[in-house]
């Protein structure tokens, strides 16, 4: 590869500013000054920074500050009566090297500088990075960052996906972002001989990942093309990409953290328990998130509500939260799906972060997972005093099998009528009887043994919600606790975890 000619604005010896370094992760130097000591065969200038470390930067990269002073005959009479000096003291060889240094002809500096590389050799530069790794393990990574990056962003590069190679290490990082969720997840490689950072469409690479078979392949991009280049068995595919410089930090909490520990079971209970009760409207804000409480005496408890039911679990830390007072937190339920993804191994630790601001609450929050980190911006406003819609005394008590009681349901579904879409139960000793009925589709029936406290009551439910209650109780019983016809009606299991599944049922005319 032939050497670019030098950017005559710059010399050895002049003072510039780093506008900007060569990895995104380490901003040290952005802003410093530094002094030219050469050129690369590329035009790339050599810094000495002001700690004494080398750095090799792109002129584009640095603004100049001070041109170096230009030596007046005085300096150069100076500097050759020196050189007289020395070889009459005999040391000819220290003298002449001195000439040397000061004067090198064009000839010996291509004899001395070594050939560029066509992918630059620092470890994570910017936009120049080559790994190879096995194809199945690629695939899946990028299938799970995938989940967050919205394809059609107003913003181009946050459909890319970031990845970072680190040559020290040979893992491979991922990042997906949309500015409000953020996901890290990596991969060991096989190989990295180049380290470094770039963005490619997550769309275009996860399809072509998710169909190649298993075995090795490479991802690299050099200076000879903007393109990233995957390599495969059988053949060559370049992806357009946009260097990674221009992708967003992810706003990863560093000052005044807060730190709580939940194991992986706890936190996966918690989300199968209350996540199919958060609102799917956007317009009610706060009822879009799930809300979750960290107390001092280490009592946990995790809610969701879009105003026609509540979903909620309690538990125990059985550890020290460290906290004085009451912790709220308000998760989007998207983002917690996204978590609850992640939460494979029952006694592994959850490390959830957050920064505590004196003048108002967290507003970013961490999930620190075994395979990934999971990054997201808290919902703001307050969440509704779900407690104190929960009845302490109830007049009437059903115990019922679980599945039969899901299973007369979902079969009764089928012939709802689809504007009401409901299923009317009649309690009764012994036994609930289940019905119901549309002119169009017919009607039907069924009956299942229970146990009944309290006088017969007939009471109606959306299916939906009857349904979707009983499923997040994983027991084999479950306890129906009912008032009135029009009062709030909860579900609970018995002899199992501390869940409530509070439904409003459907007033009947006479």
């Amino acid at each position: 590869m032939t050497a670019t000619s030098v950017t005559p604005a710059f010399a050895v010896g002049d003072t510039v500013e780093i506008l900007r370094s060569q990895n995104t992760k380490d901003t040290t130097y952005n802003g410093t000054e530094a002094e030219i000591t050469g050129f690369s065969a590329k035009g790339w200038l050599k810094l000495k920074c002001h700690d004494g470390k080398a750095a090799t930067l792109k002129p584009d990269w640095v603004s100049l500050k001070q041109s170096a002073p230009v030596e007046t005959e005085a300096e150069v009479d100076e500097v050759e009566a020196s050189a007289v000096v020395a070889e009459t003291d005999g040391d000819v060889a220290q003298a002449a090297e001195v000439v040397i240094a000061a004067e090198p002809t064009t000839d010996e500096v291509q004899s001395k500088t070594p050939p560029e590389p066509e992918v630059a050799t620092e470890d994570k530069s910017i936009g120049y990075f080559k790994f190879s790794c096995n194809s199945v393990l690629f695939a899946k990574t990028i299938a799970q960052v995938r989940r967050v990056i919205r394809t059609m962003s107003i913003h181009p590069i946050l459909s890319n996906v970031k990845i970072t190679a680190d040559a020290e290490s040979r893992r491979v990082e991922m990042v997906g972002f949309d500015l409000s969720l953020g996901v890290i997840t990596s991969f060991l490689a096989s190989e990295v001989p180049v380290g470094g950072s770039y963005t490619i469409s997550v769309s275009i690479l996860s399809d072509i990942l998710s169909q190649l078979p298993e075995g090795t392949i490479t991802l690299e991009r050099n200076e000879s093309s903007p393109k990233a280049k995957l390599t495969t068995t059988n053949g060559v595919f370049e992806i357009s990409g946009i260097d990674a410089y221009d992708f967003p930090a992810l706003p990863i909490p560093t000052t005044n953290v807060t730190t709580l520990k939940v194991t992986s079971k706890l936190l996966r209970v918690g989300c199968d328990s209350t996540l199919y009760a958060a609102s799917t409207d956007q317009t009610k804000m706060v009822l879009c998130g799930v809300h979750m409480v960290f107390s001092p005496e280490g009592k946990f408890e995790i809610a969701a509500t879009d105003g026609h039911r509540l979903a909620l679990y309690r538990a125990d830390l059985n550890s020290a939260s460290g906290i004085t007072t009451d912790q709220h937190l308000t998760v989007p339920a998207r983002s917690l799906q996204e978590v609850e993804r992640y939460l494979a191994k029952d006694e592994a630790m959850v490390e959830i972060g957050y920064e505590v601001n004196n003048n108002s609450g967290p507003s970013i929050v961490q999930f620190k997972l075994e395979e990934a980190t999971i990054v997201t911006r808290l919902l703001e406003g307050e969440y509704p005093k779900y407690n104190a819609l929960i009845p302490k005394k109830f007049q009437r008590e059903i115990w019922v099998e679980r599945l039969p009681l899901i299973g007369s349901i979902g079969r009764l579904a089928v012939l709802a009528a689809l504007k009401t879409y409901l299923v009317k139960i009649s309690v009764e000793s012994k036994k609930i009887t289940l019905y119901s009925e549309d002119d169009d589709t017919g009607s039907g029936t069924e009956a299942i043994p229970a146990e009944v406290s309290g006088e017969d009551i007939k009471i109606a439910f959306n299916i939906k919600y009857i349904s979707e209650a009983l499923k997040s109780i994983a027991t084999q019983e479950v306890a129906i606790k009912v008032n009135g016809p029009a009062t709030p009606v909860i579900c609970t299991p018995l002899n199992g975890y501390d869940i409530v599944a509070l439904i409003m049922p459907v007033q009947l005319r006479s």
